[in-house]
């Protein structure tokens, strides 16, 4: 951590240059390959809790629907969320939705981070990006 505080300036007001060198001959690699693999865990966790709500808007059309009762079971295994909790959850509608959102808002920080990237390595035809995060079309 000590680090990663170095190579983000501390608080912010000033840089240091070598740390930050040696942060990335240390850690960049590392890093790139980690975020990515969050990166891609997120759109994962997206689709799963999609994937439960459309199973349970197709049940609230049933007459023994209850919005608030009726449960769905979200497989979470092979997330990163499954090595935190139980991989099997079981949310009704309105917490689906509720875990939707979160990680949409998840999602959005990761790609705007992930678009500067893009921005920044992905010169050249991405080839940056191409030789760490496999950069398909």
């Amino acid at each position: 951590m000590q680090e990663f505080e170095e190579f983000c300036g501390g608080k912010g007001i000033s840089k240091d240059y070598d740390a930050i060198k040696k942060f990335n001959e240390d850690y960049g690699y590392e890093f790139i390959l980690r975020f990515a693999d969050i990166y891609n865990d997120s759109i994962n966790e997206i689709k799963t809790i999609k994937k439960a709500i459309d199973g349970l808007e197709n049940w609230k059309k049933k007459s023994w629907f209850k919005l608030h009762e009726t449960q769905y079971e979200i497989n979470f295994f092979g997330c990163d969320r499954a090595r935190d909790e139980n991989p099997l959850i079981k949310v009704t509608l309105p917490k689906a939705k509720q875990m939707l959102k979160e990680s949409l808002i998840r999602y959005k920080a990761l790609n705007s981070i992930f678009l500067n990237m893009k921005r920044v390595f992905g010169k050249d035809d991405d080839k940056y990006l191409e030789e760490y995060l496999n950069v398909e079309e």
